[in-house]
């Protein structure tokens, strides 16, 4: 008789503590988790609006989510956001023998800095991969950009208020002038200005003309704040152009207000 292996998913949801970063860095985790543990991790987006333009992974599990929405567990860093429980909770299920899968959902990690293993890396990859359409797009996007060969990213994060509440903070705008001004050497014509800021954006653009051809313009949006609208929908594609822009990048560089990085 095989024993069955313990099963757990990582279940993608909009909660305003969990933005795309956040749920990556929560399933890297879990991954982290099942190599030390030996259970099984499969990864479910369908509630999640970037499951509209990533290949979905069909497992056997998935109408078994849908219908047990309800039990998903929650472990969220500023509410009740715990490693060792989260670990203790998978841990004891596995003793007990449990045969249901478990569902959860977790922004949390090890450690904001730690560099994730190569297994981790290659699994988020994976569960990572655009439509054809999405990428049919992302193509055309470039080619509008005029997106050359070998790139890097200059990435600025300004933060959620600016992302979420839609507030234009002039003075930090105008303070990021000098951060880009120093780095004026390092931003060749080969280098690519995304932030999460739009106005900041608009803004550098109007201030630094010479920069216009280097500012990626989509109108990101914070990915557990998007609805099922249609200037969402365009904003959510936006945000993921910005995503896999970067994923692709030779480089990247940031700058971010918070104290980890982006």
């Amino acid at each position: 008789m095989t024993m069955q292996q313990f099963h757990v998913i990582s279940v993608w949801l909009q909660h305003p503590y969990a933005g795309l970063g956040d749920l990556i860095r929560g399933t890297m985790h879990l991954c982290e988790l099942s190599q030390k543990y030996n259970f099984k991790l499969t990864v479910d987006t369908q509630f999640h609006p970037v499951s509209k333009y990533l290949i979905a992974h069909t497992h056997e599990t998935r109408e078994y989510v849908l219908q047990n929405k309800d039990k998903i567990l929650h472990y969220i860093n500023n509410e009740n956001g715990d490693r060792n429980q989260l670990s203790e909770v998978i841990q004891t299920a596995m003793r007990d023998g449990r045969t249901e899968p478990m569902l959860i959902f977790t922004n949390l990690a090890e450690h904001l800095h730690v560099i994730p293993s190569t297994r981790s890396k290659g699994f988020i990859r994976s569960i990572l991969t655009p439509t054809p359409e999405f990428w049919a797009g992302f193509n055309q996007m470039c080619a509008e950009f005029k997106i050359k060969q070998n790139y890097s990213i200059f990435h600025i994060r300004l933060g959620d208020d600016d992302l979420v509440n839609h507030r234009i903070h002039m003075d930090q705008y105008k303070s990021m002038l000098g951060v880009i001004d120093r780095m004026s050497e390092e931003l060749d014509p080969s280098t690519y200005i995304i932030s999460d800021s739009y106005g900041f954006k608009h803004f550098l653009y109007q201030v630094r003309p010479h920069l216009a051809n280097q500012i990626i313009r989509t109108n990101p949006i914070h990915l557990s704040h998007s609805t099922d609208t249609k200037p969402d929908a365009e904003k959510v594609h936006d945000t993921l152009f910005d995503f896999f822009l970067m994923i692709n990048a030779t480089a990247i560089k940031t700058y971010t207000n918070y104290t980890w990085v982006s």
